[in-house]
């Protein structure tokens, strides 16, 4: 399957924005992990009614783009942090702690040197052919579950990246 993404830059206001940058040094992380090892550290999200308008807004400003959104629902969410200058670790999103099945990824740059390698890669058959650098509120919405794709950072120069990953599924 071909990749299918939508990029906006200037996601969040810029009040929305300092709320989110302004707390990412207050929260605790824990390891992220697959099949390759660590990949960085998360802090899981659940939505409340203090965080609801943060759902809502990437709904509301992809769904046009992506119609199937409105049948699916958030499954996941995060905010991470990423300095990987090691390597690099394409993959799909095929599930989520083994409960739900992924379609669609929201990723959206929040905090980092602005710098190609610091963002995400999307590969064409087994091609690394498109390179998304690294914004600062930066959102892209994609098919990560068809696409392979990767973050950057162990291909040149890049700093730690802190993001907030959200992804939209059906319970499986």
């Amino acid at each position: 399957m071909s990749l299918n993404i939508q990029i906006v830059d200037n996601f969040f206001s810029k009040k929305e924005y300092d709320i989110l940058v302004n707390n990412l040094n207050k929260i605790a992380y824990t390891p992220a992990t697959n099949s390759q090892g660590l990949y960085g550290m998360n802090h899981d999200i659940e939505e409340t009614k203090e965080n609801k308008w943060m759902f809502d807004k990437i709904k509301n400003i992809f769904s046009p783009g992506f119609p199937e959104m409105k049948e699916l629902e958030m499954v996941y969410a995060s905010f991470q942090m990423r300095d990987n200058k090691n390597n690099i670790s394409p993959h799909k999103d095929e599930g989520i702690n083994g409960h739900y099945t992924c379609k669609y990824n929201c990723l959206i740059y929040l905090k980092g040197e602005e710098l190609t390698y610091n963002g995400t890669g999307f590969y064409h058959d087994t091609n690394l052919n498109t390179y998304v650098g690294f914004v600062n509120n930066r959102a892209m919405f994609f098919n990560g579950r068809d696409v392979y794709h990767t973050c950057l950072q162990g291909l040149g120069d890049s700093s730690a990246r802190y993001t907030l990953g959200v992804f939209y599924g059906k319970k499986s």
